[in-house]
């Protein structure tokens, strides 16, 4: 018998190390709470993802996703990809780059990427998060405000905030009214600008009681001064 070994010990070792280190790979990339993807950057096919990807754009999979979404196909506004692949020609990656997408079943969510192109071999690389629901509380939160504001400059009563020292930080237009200054004059305007000196003091002590203790202060009346000097009460 005739034979040739070869000592392929390192090459073994050198195997179970790729295999480890795939698996441990592919294990932070389907345990990740982001959205890891690779799309290809002339249309947006997906050719790897995990499964968060898959489950944010509406598929049950990551194999189900691959090859089947189209990012191209699903941004909702149109010319925004091509503005996500302008400042990734001019820098090589975008961060925090927003966009509304259609997932699978047509239901519409924002995303919000952060990519890395790789133009030669076209494809990029990136992590997406579903911020539907934080852009919904926001829009929920101006609608909100702007509903507050518009009660405000409509009522007849005097409205106004104040921080510590008792400075004007906001007002409805009644209490510009009452004072008869513009807006611009009154914002950051103390109280000693449109009270006695006396007065003031009383003023100061009100607002540190209701401020030490968080018990309101009722009828309590005003001595106010305007800016043509006529007082008010």
């Amino acid at each position: 018998i005739l034979g040739i070994v070869r000592d392929i010990t390192d090459r073994k070792k050198a195997e179970i190390a790729l295999r480890e280190s795939e698996t441990k790979y592919r294990n932070i990339l389907q345990n990740a709470q982001a959205a890891i993807f690779r799309t290809r950057l002339s249309d947006g096919k997906v050719l790897e993802c995990n499964d968060r990807f898959a489950k944010t754009f509406g598929y049950d999979s990551s194999a189900a996703c691959i090859g089947d979404y189209i990012s191209e196909d699903h941004y909702v506004d149109p010319g925004v990809r091509e503005q996500m692949l302008a400042q990734l020609r001019a820098h090589g990656e975008v961060n925090d780059f927003e966009a509304r997408m259609t997932r699978k079943d047509g239901e519409i969510v924002w995303v919000r990427f952060s990519d890395r192109a790789y133009f030669d071999e076209d494809y990029l690389e990136g992590v997406g998060y579903d911020v539907t629901q934080e852009k919904e509380a926001l829009e929920a939160l101006k609608e909100s405000e702007q509903k507050y504001k518009a009660i405000l400059d409509n009522i007849q009563e005097g409205y106004y905030e104040v921080d510590i020292e008792g400075n004007f930080t906001f007002f409805n237009r009644s209490m510009c009214d009452i004072l008869g200054y513009p807006p611009e004059e009154m914002m950051g305007m103390n109280n000693r600008h449109y009270t006695d000196k006396e007065f003031a003091k009383k003023v100061y002590e009100t607002f540190n009681r209701v401020y030490t203790t968080g018990t309101p202060a009722k009828g309590f009346d005003w001595e106010l001064i305007r800016k043509d000097g006529a007082v008010r009460i």
